[in-house]
């Protein structure tokens, strides 16, 4: 028999299979504020193009938002094998000086807290790769090879971009072009 304490047949304590938990949800969130300050950096700096000039942006700051050392020079990437690791040593760079900047936008959207690690590689990726740029490919040009020629980043942030934005679903097999000289 039922009484008041026994729990109903359509009751869930849990979530169904297919929601997201509150954790995921705050993480999807927490990246789309990230993306949001990257694009409105892009915006500010009229830097919505491709490649995006990660360089101009770090030397030239919009609304002077870290002071810019002349006899700095840009970050050097670590000894990588990848094509472009430079630019995305800059990019995480900049992700820095945004992450410890007082910059209105982005203590509206993320609080005081200076960003984390993650945060840094997020907006690294998302300022190197912009979704509305990304999405006004084609199917063809949405490559992880011609992603990373386009957006001149290293392949491996051009295949989490297309994955992360779903446009890859598998693990790719990624094709190395050949680089080798004709005879």
């Amino acid at each position: 028999m039922y009484n008041d304490y026994t729990p109903s047949a359509f009751a869930r304590s849990s979530p169904t299979p297919m929601a997201p938990h509150g954790h995921t949800m705050k993480i999807i969130a927490r990246r789309a504020r990230i993306e949001h300050m990257a694009v409105e950096l892009l915006r500010l700096s009229s830097s919505l193009r491709l490649p995006v000039p990660v360089e101009e942006i770090y030397a030239h700051p919009p609304l002077q938002l870290w002071i810019v050392d002349p006899d700095r020079t840009p970050p050097l990437a670590p000894p990588s094998d990848e094509t472009f690791a430079g630019r995305q040593s800059i990019a995480q760079a900049i992700a820095r000086l945004v992450g410890e900047s007082a910059w209105t936008t982005r203590v509206r959207l993320m609080s005081t807290k200076p960003f984390t690690p993650d945060d840094i590689a997020t907006f690294a990726d998302t300022l190197l790769v912009p979704t509305a740029l990304l999405s006004a490919l084609n199917d063809r040009q949405r490559a992880p090879q011609i992603v990373s020629a386009l957006f001149q980043v290293p392949l491996s942030t051009a295949v989490k971009r297309l994955t992360e934005l779903g446009y890859l679903t598998a693990d790719p097999k990624i094709v190395q072009p050949d680089l080798s000289p004709e005879h």
